[in-house]
């Protein structure tokens, strides 16, 4: 498939709304394809509705053809933001989408007065440390693991 046509919008509520479902399926096979290393458990669309600082102005969607094909659910508390979920299509993978979508997702957050953005990444899933640190991130303090979880950070 080609990646030109993909495009990216801000998540909000109203566009998440429209999509849950889509987006809870998306999440169901992500969780499914990497277990345990991507979550325990799927996000529901319920999930995806959820109410957090600042969710629905610095979260970001990428589509292809009006469906989605990726997204990255960030908030905000004090002046960091932090992503909760960061999703892309096994079919979309490897095209810059996460990139485009981590790099949007920043912006926003900065413009929303964050100045550091975080992301609990499993012990192993050693792709997507790999692809983070890529993003320019890096792991945070040690004290900071949490659930067989690492947490990464970058400055914004």
């Amino acid at each position: 498939m080609s990646h030109k046509k993909v495009t990216y919008r801000i998540a909000s509520r109203r566009l998440v709304s429209k999509h849950r479902a889509e987006l809870a399926r998306l999440d169901a096979v992500l969780c499914a394809a990497l277990g345990s290393a991507y979550s325990t458990e799927a996000w529901t669309c319920a999930s995806f509705m959820l109410e957090l600082p600042k969710k629905f102005q610095i979260s970001a969607l990428a589509f292809f053809e009006d469906h989605p094909v990726g997204y990255w659910i960030a908030s905000i508390r004090c002046d960091n933001a932090h992503i909760h979920r960061g999703s892309i299509h096994p079919e979309f993978q490897s095209g810059g989408i996460g990139l485009r979508l981590n790099r949007l997702c920043a912006d926003l957050a900065r413009e929303h007065g964050a100045s550091r953005v975080t992301y609990y990444i499993s012990k192993e899933n050693v792709k997507a440390r790999r692809i983070f640190e890529g993003f320019g991130y890096h792991l945070a303090d040690a004290a900071e693991k949490r659930r067989g979880l690492l947490l990464m950070e970058a400055s914004l």
